[in-house]
């Protein structure tokens, strides 16, 4: 770290920083309708994605983790719909629906 970081940067809030960094939990969701439009998901299960994350934010929470991100391929209205009911996931990454949520000027063609 160079001097003039390290004048900025107080030790005590970068090991803060660290320390929260080892404590995220990655979550991936599909739709239950995968098995429909996938020619082979193998012995795969996909069940419902309300039914299965409040249980997995606890057991996350409960392993220290204070950082839930779920990666989701479930579409906009069902991604709020989770964040609205679902309380401790900090941070939804959806895709699916390839809603533009944003700028109408940076649609393209």
């Amino acid at each position: 770290m160079t001097k003039k970081i390290e004048a900025i940067i107080r030790e005590d809030k970068l090991n803060d920083v660290k320390d929260a960094l080892r404590k995220i939990g990655i979550v991936g969701m599909t739709t239950e309708t995968t098995p429909l439009t996938t020619l082979d998901v193998g012995k795969t299960t996909f069940i419902s994605p309300t039914a299965v994350l409040p249980q997995l934010v606890t057991e996350l929470s409960a392993q220290g983790v204070n950082k839930i991100i779920l990666l989701s391929h479930l579409g906009l209205v069902e991604d709020r719909q989770i964040a609205a009911s679902i309380p401790g996931i900090d941070l939804i990454i959806g895709g699916h629906s390839h809603t533009l949520l944003g700028d109408d000027s940076l649609k393209t063609a």
